[in-house]
């Protein structure tokens, strides 16, 4: 009789490279690529700058010397960077809190590899392998700051707007002034739960998927949440419309797992 447990693949483990601004560019210099979609480089390397960042990469055993004497980059954190280069697939977390202090996570899907990217400190990088989608939803909830186990929900049929309105909601957030948004949404008759949704979220987020085309055009879709203290709403943007939906933790997580697994099987 056949131990089931036996053919249970090993789960495998994740991958941490942190990564200074000047040796993710001396990595992308040797790829051949001049940014990521997560990091725009504003340093550059001299040659006095770019000899020292070879001689600490080689001393962390991120590159080696080869027979012709010059410093070549491992494969592995060429295979782990080079993922934000040659994705078939990326996906983009734009977070806000209360005080508007604004957080960026990726996550770019290459060939064979699934990498996790943020900047952890100032010009520090740090680059993490993902094993799977289900690890990848367990990262983005985390991330997202969703309780699996709360049940919260704003009681409410959700409403569809014109994208006009919606745009207008995103241009008032941005410059500050939610009594003036409540008072224009209350004069349209946006019931109050929207309006305490849009004026009062105790968290922002938006989250992107990216598509690389043939012609080198991105194809992109979003999914806009906002946290309350009674769940969450979900904001999906059409061509002249925004339609928002509340959603308990479970909810959203189940709309996250259903991206993960559409980009997965694109990339």
């Amino acid at each position: 009789m056949t131990n089931p447990t036996a053919e249970t693949p090993e789960p495998v483990p994740a991958i941490l490279l942190d990564l200074s601004d000047y040796e993710v560019v001396a990595i992308l210099r040797q790829l051949g690529v001049p940014r990521l979609p997560g990091f725009e480089p504003t340093v550059t390397l001299d040659e006095n700058v770019d000899a020292a960042i070879q001689s600490v990469l080689l001393a962390r055993g991120l590159a080696r010397m080869t027979p012709e004497n010059t410093v070549a980059i491992e494969d592995g954190i060429l295979a782990i960077v080079g993922a934000g280069a040659l994705f078939g697939a990326a996906l983009s977390l734009t977070s806000a809190d209360e005080q508007n202090r604004v957080e960026q996570h990726w996550f770019y899907i290459a060939p064979g590899i699934t990498v996790y990217h943020s900047a952890i400190l100032p010009r520090v990088q740090r680059f993490q392998t993902v094993p799977d989608g289900l690890s990848m939803t367990v990262m983005l909830a985390q991330l997202m700051q969703i309780d699996p186990n709360s049940a919260a929900k704003v009681e409410s049929e959700g409403a569809t707007m014109p994208l006009s309105v919606w745009e207008r909601i995103v241009e008032l957030n941005r410059a500050g002034q939610q009594a003036q948004l409540a008072e224009e949404l209350t004069e349209i008759g946006a019931p109050a739960e929207i309006v305490a949704a849009v004026t009062q979220p105790s968290r922002r987020m938006a989250v992107s998927m990216l598509y690389p085309q043939p012609d080198g055009t991105v194809q992109a879709d979003m999914l806009v949440v906002l946290g309350t203290a009674n769940g969450f709403w979900l904001v999906r943007i059409a061509e002249e419309s925004a339609e928002m939906t509340p959603a308990n933790s479970r909810e959203l997580l189940d709309a996250l797992a259903d991206l993960i697994t559409l980009r997965a099987r694109t990339a």
